[in-house]
């Protein structure tokens, strides 16, 4: 509960920061993303950290620029991008909607959807099918798989968020949730419930992620990529996204652009 009053508070003062006059925003660059997207970005106390935080924080420093990270719902953060109102926002899926309507930079990660079960229960899980007659939890404007997403035959209860459903888990309200692999745990932890869940041994996607600029700021995207590109290659996003998952980005998978993912947050 806190934590939605703490956000909705942050979409207020976003508020005042899209506000800022254009020769403020000259040496730094102003970015959206969601306040609670665990490991990927959310607040320690004060602190606005992440995998992605620490990624765009690092790719941004090095051009030069101060990054002023503002906290949105995620429908926002799309918006915010789209109309141009920030200079980028993070963490995208590359659809070919998306590649379409920004320019897409990346992908700097993996992200990994699956199922979460709760430990006690013996739940057979090799294809879509096996979920005929369980309820499954999921957030509401997400999308997950195409053969999910598309399982009219799969009963889904939708929630505001990721906590909402694990907490929802764990008092036996569901068979199971989906979402990213290390959002779950991240949160499963953090609520107390470690050792109460366990995971599909088969994941419904293996998604890039991107991030994402208006396509009004086509060199700024040119310069992130460059520098994304150096970092990569020596191992200095590898060691940020060692400090919170086991996931590297040299374990991306190659991407035919005519076989973009259609999986989307």
């Amino acid at each position: 509960m806190l934590m939605r009053i703490f956000s909705r508070l942050v979409a207020v003062l976003a508020v005042a920061v899209f506000a800022q006059t254009a020769s403020a925003r000259a040496d730094s660059w102003l970015i959206s993303s969601e306040t609670d997207f665990p490991p990927y970005n959310y607040y320690q106390g004060a602190q606005f950290k992440g995998i992605d935080t620490e990624i765009v924080r690092l790719i941004v420093t090095e051009l030069g620029y101060k990054p002023v990270f503002v906290q949105l719902p995620w429908k926002r953060v799309v918006q915010s991008v789209e109309s141009n109102e920030v200079d980028l926002g993070y963490q995208f899926v590359g659809t070919k909607e998306r590649f379409e309507k920004f320019r897409m930079v990346g992908p700097f990660r993996n992200g990994v959807t699956t199922l979460m079960f709760p430990a006690d229960r013996n739940i057979e899980f090799q294809s879509v099918d096996d979920l005929t007659g369980l309820v499954i939890g999921t957030v509401r404007g997400y999308a997950y798989a195409p053969e999910f997403d598309k399982a009219d035959h799969v009963s889904k209860e939708e929630a505001t968020d990721n906590e909402t459903n694990v907490r929802k888990l764990a008092a036996g309200r569901l068979h199971a949730i989906v979402g990213d692999r290390d959002t779950l745990a991240f949160l499963a932890a953090r609520l107390g419930y470690s050792g109460k869940f366990k995971f599909a041994e088969e994941p419904l996607a293996v998604v890039p992620r991107y991030v994402a600029f208006p396509k009004e700021r086509a060199e700024a995207a040119k310069a992130f990529q460059a520098m994304l590109d150096q970092k990569i290659s020596v191992g200095a996003v590898d060691a940020i996204i060692n400090k919170y998952t086991t996931i590297q980005v040299s374990q991306l998978p190659q991407q035919a652009d005519e076989a973009i993912v259609q999986t989307s947050r």
